[in-house]
């Protein structure tokens, strides 16, 4: 896919930050993240590899790399949007991400892109985030798991004391 340079220009000026891939010292692929408002969160904008790559394993090491990044730049979770329709649902799902949410954005006159928001979320670095952000240093706030729980397949086993409102740990 082709993007004018008045394009990439102001993809740069809102912060988006592109990754490229060179195989046998040709161009081949890249990918596209930003931080979004919410403190945490990246956006996955795009990733391509051309045709002869894909399915070789290669896209994994490219969101490997987006994830890495991403993490060092203190994401726990990192976002995307794909099409409702897209095979490519598959290969999110193998990397540990999950439908968030439904959309329906319009892209002008009368039409939709009906995509899937999918988040994956480093599970471990995000509990620890709510560990540390508590005012009492050894629990966490009930809600704080149930709201991170919404999103995950995860069993919480943690006994709770009537008398209060927090898991001990």
């Amino acid at each position: 896919m082709m993007y004018s340079h008045d394009v990439l220009r102001q993809q740069f000026r809102e912060g988006h930050t592109f990754l490229l891939l060179f195989y046998n010292n040709q161009p081949s692929g890249y990918a596209a993240f930003s931080r979004k408002e919410d403190p945490g969160i990246y956006k996955l904008h795009k990733i391509y590899l051309t045709d002869k790559l894909q399915g070789k394993g290669i896209g994994r090491e490219l969101m490997r790399e987006v994830t890495s990044r991403v993490k060092q730049l203190g994401a726990h979770t990192l976002e995307l949007n794909v099409n409702r329709y897209n095979k490519a649902i598959s290969f999110y799902e193998k990397l540990g991400f999950f439908v968030y949410k439904t959309v329906d954005n319009p892209i002008g006159e009368g039409y939709f892109m009906n995509d899937f928001v999918m988040r994956k979320i480093n599970i471990i670095d995000q509990l620890m985030r709510l560990f540390d952000n508590t005012h009492h240093k050894n629990a966490l706030h009930m809600s704080h798991i149930f709201d991170l729980a919404q999103f995950v397949d995860m069993k919480i086993i943690i006994g709770i004391h009537a008398s209060d409102h927090y898991f001990q740990h």
